[in-house]
């Protein structure tokens, strides 16, 4: 999935306050309009089968002094309880804005990266292990969260 969310605001902070938010499906529509919202619904569907979606989450994640870098370390959500099957995340930012942030599955051949990469998207069910890569800067990306 490449370039869905190119009518997004360039700068994401302007509809996103805090680190997280969850938003309806109609807001997403409001943003986005109704075609770039099917195209996410579709590749949902197509990457994760026919589940029912759970939530709609803009998210914010940077690192607490300006000249430093954050990361996020490798990870799985099977334990969590009450929590999504599956995700697919959405790299909102303009890809000036941030430096690395890439994106890691483990697979049994080694780790893959997922090149993050502005209105490009990554399914993943929820016993993947992933990380993401030491970045500098601000992330934000659209996760789509779904349940079977």
């Amino acid at each position: 999935m490449t370039h869905l969310i190119a009518s997004l605001p360039t700068r994401p902070s302007a509809i996103l306050g805090s680190i997280g938010s969850f938003i309806k499906a109609s807001e997403l529509i409001s943003i986005i309009g109704e075609e770039k919202f099917k195209d996410i619904h579709n590749f949902v569907h197509e990457s994760l089968g026919m589940a029912l979606v759970s939530g709609i989450v803009l998210c914010r994640v940077h690192a607490d002094i300006i000249d430093s870098f954050a990361t996020m370390d490798w990870h799985i959500h099977e334990k969590i309880s009450n929590f999504k099957e599956g995700t697919v995340a959405i790299a909102l930012n303009a890809d000036e804005d941030i430096t690395g942030g890439d994106l890691y599955y483990l697979r049994h051949d080694g780790p893959v990266k997922a090149q993050r990469s502005q209105g490009k998207g990554y399914a993943h069910s929820y016993n993947i292990l992933n990380s993401v890569e030491d970045y500098k800067g601000t992330r934000y990306s659209l996760h789509v969260h779904v349940n079977r």
